[in-house]
């Protein structure tokens, strides 16, 4: 590709015939051009891009002119706007509709941000083999949901409900637990590699064979009253794992240490098998 001459000096630029001069940013946007691995600016000056960037007076408007060259996915982002597609799949959602609700999230060239499902009310639905990985479903109620065989890989399910929730064979990998209540959850064949359980609540968790924990699962602060639980992730090498407790005096301290009103505390005791 001939670009003609070099032009990397202010006394070089100087020299220029006045109806070729170019400003300082110009010459700054060649040498961003002309570097060895900006191949993708290279492709812009291919399709036509010099005499346009001689219009350009300001390196800002240099870059909104490359970015309109540029080919990007279609995203669909459904936050806090009210919409139809929106609320649609919220709906299917509730009403347990996987196969529709997945053939949405697979449509081609389209990807699907989910980050309106924070604090979205899920608890006893049927979520077999959903995809919602990446989500955010922070603070959610899931409480019973079935999520067997589920995709949440990567999802951000900090200080959600999961009190009942069946994840056996759910893939959860990289996936954010933080704060998260996992009483009585199911947690059998599932992949839970990388994901954060810190300040997690975890009560009589009694279903968990086989889960897969990886050196990066991580248990800081995390309450977890069952001692074979706790047994199970230290054989597996899991990260901060904390000492048993051993009884529910001391697991009712734990909870007000936490800020846990007496309310909250009377609802999550009954879930343990701890002797008094």
């Amino acid at each position: 590709m001939n670009l003609g001459k070099m032009i990397t000096t202010q006394e070089e630029h100087d020299k220029l015939e006045p109806n070729h001069l170019l400003s300082i940013e110009i010459v700054e946007i060649y040498r961003e051009l002309l570097k060895p691995d900006n191949n993708a600016l290279r492709s812009f000056l291919d399709a036509g891009a010099v005499e346009i960037l001689l219009h350009i007076d300001k390196m800002e408007e240099h870059r909104r002119a490359l970015d309109t060259t540029k080919v990007k996915p279609t995203v669909t982002y459904y936050d806090d706007e009210e919409t139809e597609e929106k609320d649609k799949l919220l709906k299917l959602l509730q009403e347990g509709n996987v196969q529709q609700f997945n053939e949405i999230r697979a449509k081609s060239d389209n990807v699907v941000q989910l980050r309106f499902l924070s604090e979205a009310h899920l608890a006893d639905t049927n979520l077999g083999a959903v995809n919602l990985s990446g989500a955010n479903l922070r603070g959610a109620d899931l409480s019973y949901a079935n999520f067997r065989g589920a995709k949440l890989l990567d999802a951000n399910l900090a200080n959600a409900n999961l009190r009942g929730a069946k994840l056996l064979d759910a893939n959860l990998a990289n996936a954010n637990l933080r704060g998260a209540f996992l009483t009585r959850a199911n947690l059998s064949n599932t992949d839970l590699s990388n994901t954060d359980f810190s300040s997690s609540i975890i009560l009589g968790c009694e279903e968990y064979d086989n889960a897969l924990i990886s050196e990066n699962t991580n248990f800081d602060n995390a309450i977890v009253d069952r001692k074979e639980l706790l047994k199970y992730l230290n054989d597996k090498n899991a990260a901060n794992v904390l000492s048993p407790i051993q009884h529910k005096n001391e697991l009712d301290e734990k909870l007000k240490e936490r800020g846990y009103s007496e309310e909250e505390i009377m609802r999550l005791l009954p879930h343990s098998s701890l002797p008094q």
